[in-house]
């Protein structure tokens, strides 16, 4: 084996396929503690091996990386960086410049390959210069075998391979021998250990490491046995209220909160923090990775500092971090500090008070809110009265009833986000109240009924800012605006919208009825088909139509994970869902009245015009949704974000 040279292709950064490969090179992804690269050279020295060469296909400053090699007590490492890319074939080139012997190269997934002498024995055997060695046995039947990104080389081989330019093993290197006549061998590499370049491959990596730690030299001797397949490491901190379902590996300093549970195949890192509510199913969290309360994290992979929102679903995916937030990062409310010699070296986690929604001090901001909505209620009684009998009497503005419904909703929907959010009076709302009890006293003053009730959205604004702080009347503040729209129009406004919009329903009507082969004479507003008379009045303008789709459409907007672009799409659409469908409703109404079965339609299209093309507006706006889809892919929820929803 003194002979024998090791060159492993270490890689280098992805360009984009996953976020934190990105960053960092697959070979330094740690497996319960340590790096891929380090196995392999562990397995290496096993092996005889005391000679390796690291290759690069970019830059692999480890400092760079945050990442320490440990390489086996006399073994003699290098790392080889080029400066130009050169293909596998010329990295192999360049690492065994000065070397005669014969040359194993492996690629940075291969964390063991079974026996060294085997592959060199079946090699030599073969008496090629090349051997590639596959996942399938040879002369199996396949045409076609997947190399296993193991490869035994020697002189001539090495050779063969061009100074200068691009190269690659499979598609040049062995091409090239098999012209020069140079014989090149195929054989099965047997059973392994192969970490894939995908994060699937590196799952079942750490999964294959935790049921069988043995295999790879994993020493769990210093981690505190909790249970079946659990072990946690030395000033680990896990709540006895947490629930932890092996195997799973709690790495030093780790946080497992109250109410947290953590299922296996699983690692949590270093300093990483598990908050109360959240679940860890098949994933792995790198140091100083945080979990938010009532997160979900499934077979995913929780970058070092990477932060999962609270409430929010990773499955199936990397979230990628921050080498500067490697220090872990703990979260709002969280401090952490050496418990010094009383706590045996165990570290605390000193928590402040709780000022959040889902913390144990909600109580007083609750009965805060409910005295200020008393004193709103008792000042605003006029004014709400006033709302109902025009919610009730006015066709128009019914819609207007269900809008304070559908606003609780949609609060209600995002209260995991609203649980975690940090809660800190400001008193500069009463300012904003105070804001909006001129602009009531104004409106009365000058007999501006609109004024009064648009100044409702102050004053809540106001007291939601006092009670509970900046921070959630942040995130409520799409749900405060969509309110504005249970308030009539301004007069002013109702006028200059109603009459066009009369004239449009009514010029479209004669459109579509012409289009259909009717014959329409039109009189101001009045359609004449033949001996029948159709009068579109004020109340068919539509906008009884267009203040109920701005609503649905409104609420949609709200609970949709969509861009902001997207929810705006969203929300203008109801104005042509609107009009379209208030054309449709006349062109049948036209038609049964012709029919001479107007009688019979007119309460269904007419006195409910409304919930009667509700349907065919909720199709319009699906295959809206659909059509965005298809263009657009659908954003993930940023922490703290204003995506959250349901839907």
């Amino acid at each position: 084996m003194n002979d024998v040279t090791a060159v492993i292709l270490g890689g280098g950064t992805d360009f984009g396929r996953c976020p934190v490969a990105t960053r960092l090179p697959r070979a330094l992804w740690p497996v319960v503690g340590r790096s891929i690269l380090e196995y392999q050279l562990e397995w290496l020295w096993s092996q005889g091996i005391r000679k390796a060469t690291v290759c690069a296909t970019g830059r692999m400053a480890l400092d760079e990386y945050g990442v320490r090699i440990a390489a086996p007590e006399g073994m003699e490492v290098k790392f080889a960086s080029e400066k130009m890319p050169r293909g596998t074939a010329g990295s192999v080139k360049d690492a065994a410049r000065g070397t005669h012997g014969t040359v194993i190269v492996i690629k940075a997934g291969v964390v063991r390959a079974g026996s060294l002498k085997d592959l060199l024995e079946k090699h030599r055997e073969s008496g090629a210069v090349l051997t590639a060695f596959t996942t399938e046995a040879p002369g199996q039947g396949k045409t076609l075998l997947s190399p296993a990104g193991v490869y035994i080389c020697e002189a001539a081989a090495i050779e063969a391979i061009p100074e200068e330019g691009y190269q690659d093993i499979k598609e040049q290197l062995i091409p090239g021998l098999l012209r020069r006549g140079l014989p090149v061998g195929a054989a099965w590499l047997g059973e392994a250990i192969v970490a894939g370049r995908d994060l699937e491959g590196y799952l079942a990596l750490s999964a294959r490491a935790l049921s069988a730690p043995e295999e790879l030299g994993i020493d769990l001797g210093g981690f505190r046995k909790m249970g079946d397949g659990v072990y946690v490491g030395e000033g680990a901190s896990v709540s006895e209220e947490a629930r932890l379902y092996g195997p799973v590996v709690i790495m030093p300093e780790a946080v497992i909160e109250s109410g947290a549970a953590v299922i296996g195949p699983s690692v949590i890192g270093r300093r990483a923090l598990v908050s109360a509510g959240s679940i860890v199913d098949g994933s792995v969290v790198w140091d100083g990775g945080f979990i938010g309360r009532g997160a979900c994290v499934a077979a995913a992979l929780v970058d070092r500092g990477a932060l999962v929102a609270p409430g929010s679903r990773l499955q199936g995916k990397a979230a990628a971090g921050e080498l500067k937030r490697q220090a872990a990062k703990l979260g709002p409310q969280e401090q952490r500090t050496d418990a010094g010699a009383a706590g045996a070296g165990r570290p605390e986690v000193h928590r402040k008070p709780q000022y959040t929604l889902s913390g144990a001090a909600w109580q007083p901001y609750v009965i805060g809110a409910l005295a200020a909505l008393a004193a709103f209620w008792w000042a605003y009684a006029d004014v709400l009265g006033d709302l109902w009998r025009t919610w009730t009497t006015d066709d128009d503005y019914s819609s207007g009833l269900l809008v304070p419904l559908l606003a609780g909703y949609a609060a209600y929907s995002r209260r995991k986000d609203l649980g975690g959010v940090k809660v800190k009076p400001a008193l500069w709302g009463v300012g904003l109240v105070i804001v909006g009890f001129a602009l009531r006293l104004g409106g009365t003053a000058l007999l501006l009924g609109s004024v009064e009730r648009f100044s409702i959205l102050a004053v809540v604004a106001g007291i939601v800012l006092t009670v509970f702080g900046v921070r959630l009347a942040w995130r409520l503040k799409w749900v405060l605006l969509f309110t504005a729209l249970m308030f009539p129009w301004p007069r002013r406004i109702h006028a200059a919208v109603s009459l066009p919009l009369q004239s449009w329903a009514t010029t479209s009507a004669v459109f579509m009825l012409e289009l259909l082969g009717w014959v329409v004479v039109r009189e101001g507003n009045v359609l004449r088909l033949g001996e029948t008379t159709v009068a579109v009045a004020e109340a068919c303008s539509g906008l009884r139509m267009l203040t109920a789709f701005m609503t649905v459409s409104g609420f949609v907007a709200l609970l949709v994970r969509r861009s902001w672009w997207e929810k705006a799409v969203i929300v203008v659409s109801s104005i042509p869902i609107a009009v379209l469908c208030n054309t449709v409703r006349l062109t049948v109404t036209a038609i049964a009245f012709d029919a001479n079965y107007g009688p019979q339609v007119n309460k269904w299209f007419h006195d409910f015009g409304g919930l009667a093309m509700m349907p065919l507006a909720m199709a319009m706006l699906a295959a809206l949704m659909w059509l965005m889809r298809r263009l657009a892919p659908v954003v993930p929820e940023a922490p703290g974000g204003d995506n959250g929803g349901t839907a």
